[in-house]
């Protein structure tokens, strides 16, 4: 009954009918507007003065978000875009100008159609869909099988937010051009012509440039591209590795330029690790992340929750460990054991780029390809044991099936319009924040990653953008505040003063808070008078320049800024 269920679905089911059932699926990305990281762009392309721009070779700053200028440092500070507890060393900032220029088409031709903004994205997520089923193609024999690759990529829940949130248009064109580049290198190792073959491996070579300016995911194409030299070569290994000889310099003068013009994310925070700097603990996050990322991907989980839940780290490990030694017993003798390989070994070097940041859905958009692979191979392999009468693999086909190609694309509709509920809400409390330019404000309880954005997101309502925004505490910690004199606020905290997300900008272990520690804002001083055995600071007095009376003092809430 299964199998010819099965057999039916494939017969009737065309790559025109996943291209239609995604775009249907994505369709309300149309319609979820700005977000985050979206609203910097906007201001930044708009002439908002409050955004002070960077010294660097950036297009248009756009990803330019903290750098290293104590002076701009101040000034992000001065409207709390950037937090009074940051790390001193923390700098954060990409040079992505294909990127840039695909934004500056957004914000400054298409800026009163937010919904053409989104077209753009989805466009260009179709052409990778594409993409993926001609080179699927290309590593199989049966269109079939590519096909099914094919739809468990375009139909997956991972890509919703990676589509629907406007600012991770640097990944789509990334994966965009990295496709193009193995596209064309898989043409050149199979033609026979040799003209013809020279130009594809000419085309390989030129697409990794316009990717690597597109964002830093583009260096996952070297564990595509390493695999391929590994699992079909027709040549020796080592001299299939020398013919990447050009794609290396590429990437070698990349870097060269990159790190060299202050690129990168450095200092000691959770949020993004510099192997470089930090090599022991992105090594042991990366020994964590490969597997619960391929858990996430593999078992249609989001990857969000799989990769964030502490308490469950060594279970989840143990479990994805299981799961892969499984499919592993099963592939071993498979047909297309090679192209498991080539899955395999690319998917797990594609992780080592994206392993610098906690375990996001948006950021695997090239991992996802490799898992999709192996997926289709063990729905393939499972779905022929059961045609010969081994009823034991029926459950295990059924699970693949309902999470990957039921559960996934059902969720692939409400992640594609995420965005709109976080920019509603971010909107409807700005809308709340009422002030002159000539206030000045004291914000207590605020969420520290909507303070980020605040001050965007009044410029993007047209809303008055005060003078200073100071966020003295973290969002929902308890703690009391006391009037010292005329000038001095002193806040006293049972704990700490910073909530989780709060402190994803600085790793107290290695960077803690000291009783007598001074941090020198404009026009506010904060004096750190004690701190708990961890260092965190537990009681601190916030000076002003000027008078108390001077200032509106609000509190953050859910629904809103509330004048105390």
């Amino acid at each position: 009954m299964l199998c010819k269920l099965i057999e039916s679905v494939i017969a009737r089911t065309t790559l025109r009918h996943v291209l239609l059932l995604m775009l249907l699926l994505l369709s309300p990305a149309l319609f979820s507007g700005l977000m985050g990281d979206d609203l910097f762009h906007y201001a930044l392309l708009n002439g908002a003065a409050s955004f002070p721009q960077p010294d660097d070779i950036s297009l248009f700053h756009l990803f330019s978000f903290i750098t290293e200028d104590p002076i701009r440092r101040a000034q992000l500070q001065d409207m709390s875009i950037m937090s009074w507890w940051i790390s001193p060393s923390f700098s954060w900032n990409f040079w992505r100008p294909v990127a840039e220029l695909s934004h500056y088409i957004d914000y400054v031709w298409l800026t009163d159609y937010p919904w053409l903004m989104h077209l753009h994205s989805i466009l260009y997520f179709l052409a990778i869909v594409l993409l993926v089923y001609r080179v699927s193609l290309l590593l199989f024999s049966q269109p079939r099988i590519a096909l099914l690759i094919t739809a468990l990529y375009a139909l997956s829940a991972t890509h919703g937010m990676t589509v629907a949130w406007l600012c991770n248009r640097n990944a789509l064109l990334a994966m965009l051009f990295m496709l193009l580049s193995l596209h064309s290198y898989i043409r050149y190792q199979h033609g026979h012509n040799q003209s013809l073959s020279n130009r594809h491996y000419l085309l390989s070579v030129l697409f990794l440039m316009p990717a690597l300016l597109s964002g830093e995911l583009a260096l996952s194409l070297g564990g595509f591209l390493f695999a391929y030299c590994l699992c079909f070569k027709s040549q020796s290994f080592i001299a299939a590795l020398l013919r990447l000889t050009p794609h290396l310099a590429i990437v070698i003068i990349w870097y060269a330029i990159y790190s060299s013009a202050g690129f990168g994310a450095h200092g000691n925070t959770l949020f993004y690790i510099n192997p470089g700097e930090h090599p022991l603990s992105y090594l042991t996050l990366l020994i964590q992340r490969i597997p619960l990322i391929s858990l996430a991907l593999l078992s249609a989980m989001p990857a969000d929750i799989i990769g964030n839940i502490p308490v469950a780290t060594l279970p989840l490990i143990a479990i994805s460990l299981l799961i892969m030694a499984l499919m592993y017993r099963l592939l071993r003798q498979s047909e297309y054991r090679k192209q498991a390989l080539f899955f395999t070994v690319a998917g797990i070097i594609a992780i080592i780029p994206i392993a610098c940041s906690p375990p996001q859905s948006r950021n695997l958009i090239a991992v996802s390809l490799c898992s999709a692979g192996l997926v289709a191979l063990v729905i393939f392999e499972l779905y022929r044991k059961l045609q010969a009468g081994q009823r034991t693999y029926r459950k295990p086909l059924l699970f693949l099936i309902i999470m990957h190609l039921i559960v996934s694309p059902l969720l692939l509709l409400p992640s594609s319009y995420i965005p709109k509920l976080f920019a509603t809400a971010g909107e409807q409390r700005a809308q709340s924040f009422t002030v002159s330019s000539d206030d000045r404000v004291i914000v207590f309880d605020a969420d520290m990653m909507e303070m980020t954005y605040l001050a965007a997101n009044l410029f993007k309502q047209g809303l008055a953008l005060p003078q200073r925004i100071w966020n003295l505490t973290g969002a929902g910690e308890d703690y009391r505040v006391k009037q010292v004199d005329d000038y001095t606020l002193r806040l006293t905290a049972g704990q700490h003063f910073l909530s989780d997300s709060s402190l994803l900008v600085r790793n107290i272990a290695a960077e803690p808070f000291h009783s007598g520690d001074t941090i020198a804002l404009n026009g506010l001083t904060l004096h750190i008078i004690a701190v708990n055995d961890a260092g965190y600071p537990t009681i601190f007095d916030a000076r002003f320049d000027e008078t108390l009376d001077n200032y509106i003092q609000m509190r953050w809430t859910k629904d809103g800024y509330r004048r105390l």
